[in-house]
């Protein structure tokens, strides 16, 4: 507990890992700074302070981030089931390094409450903040849809743990949590920039958006993004729709795959496109679109959904262990379908276009407010300020 007069620390734990952690980390900081200035905000890069005992960096060179941001890039998700069990065995291996680390660092920051947004290193996170600072609290806010595969997040009981779904309150129930550890959310934490006007599903920002590009203001739209390093299947997904034979156009958002922008602007195309690289107008582009396809994941499926975009994913062998359960809860809930192939993605867009269907799953878009970002971040500003004896 911060001694009085003093603003209390208050430290959020990410991996510059897939883009997600980070994304959120930055998020709740940004709203933490607008409506709890009397927090001390610190955002600690994990990989930064655990470089000198980077056990995958010792091996091959590569930082543990880096390693893994380069098998998304080049796609080479198959087998990541054997590979998260081989990078638990490694933290388990190493966890007395690990925690040493971490311990130094707690003692010379002295947070008052940590907040992880990452999996795997929970245990090592709570055990080092119980030893060098006993009165700090650890939240652990999961930024994906559930537990998935079990242990992932949930392997140590924090003192509160966040979740944006049904099946994650049930999973952390199920783990050991009491209630009133448990803060069920309304979603996964978003960009504050989702929440900024105009409202999802205004028809007049929509056509503005789509002047703006320029596109046909009243033509369906599809808008593609296969996360922020891009991917080979943008070419195989445009050139997929371009036999659909109504009228579609397509937003190709392709990341930092200079390759695929180079390539797309190279085909001749009936329906009008518009291809843009790597870029923070996400929202603004989401807003000119009708259907949303990408990646399971629990980043774009969350925006997606905030901006009333019926989605289509993939899921197959190939897809991440921690994304599964992401696509099936997008189809439980009635916000969009997941495809096995890509070859099939023009047979799903022209589904979701049939009459009635598109605004049905807008319905249930819009059904679901997702306000997580505020909810989380009111609820660490009391944990921050509230004595430790309060809730133990």
């Amino acid at each position: 507990m911060p001694e009085s007069g003093q603003r209390a620390r208050v430290q959020l734990v990410y991996f510059e890992a897939g883009g997600g952690h980070a994304a959120a980390a930055r998020a709740l900081a940004a709203v933490l700074a607008e409506r709890a200035p009397h927090l001390e905000l610190t955002l600690l890069n994990l990989q930064e302070l655990l470089d000198p005992v980077d056990f995958v960096r010792r091996a091959t060179g590569i930082r543990l981030q880096d390693a893994y941001n380069r098998l998304l890039a080049r796609e080479w998700t198959w087998g990541f089931d054997v590979l998260v069990r081989v990078l638990r065995l490694a933290i388990a291996l190493h966890r007395r390094e690990i925690e040493g680390a971490l311990r130094a660092h707690w003692g010379a920051s002295r947070p008052d409450l940590v907040v992880s947004l990452i999996p795997h290193f929970n245990p090592a996170l709570l055990h080092s903040l119980r030893a060098a600072c006993p009165g700090a609290r650890l939240a652990v806010v999961i930024t994906d849809f559930a537990d998935t595969p079990p242990g992932f997040w949930l392997s140590a009981v924090a003192d509160r743990v966040f979740c944006g779904t049904a099946e994650a309150v049930r999973q952390a129930q199920a783990a050991g949590y009491p209630p009133q550890a448990i803060t069920a959310t309304s979603g996964m934490v978003l960009r504050p920039a989702f929440y900024a006007p105009p409202p999802p599903g205004d028809a007049a920002a929509r056509q503005a958006m789509r002047l703006r590009l320029p596109l046909d203001p009243d033509a369906p739209t599809a808008l593609v993004l296969l996360g922020g390093a891009g991917s080979r299947h943008l070419v195989t997904i445009a050139e997929r729709l371009e036999r659909l034979p109504g009228p579609l156009q397509l937003i190709l958002l392709c990341g930092r795959d200079q390759a695929a922008v180079e390539r797309l602007r190279a085909l001749r195309h009936r329906h009008p496109w518009w291809i843009e690289g790597f870029t923070e107008q996400v929202p603004d582009f989401m807003r000119a679109a009708d259907v949303f396809i990408g990646k399971p994941g629990p980043g774009a499926i969350t925006e997606a959904a905030a901006m009333q975009l019926p989605a289509i994913v993939l899921r197959n062998l190939a897809t991440m262990p921690q994304e599964r359960f992401n696509a099936v809860w997008l189809e439980q809930h009635g916000l969009g379908v997941a495809i096995p192939s890509w070859r099939r993605v023009d047979r799903a867009v022209a589904a979701l276009l049939a009459p009635g269907r598109l605004a049905a799953l807008r319905a249930h878009a819009a059904a679901r407010p997702n306000r997580a970002v505020f909810e989380v971040a009111e609820e660490l500003a009391t944990m921050a300020i509230r004595a430790p004896a309060d809730e133990r």
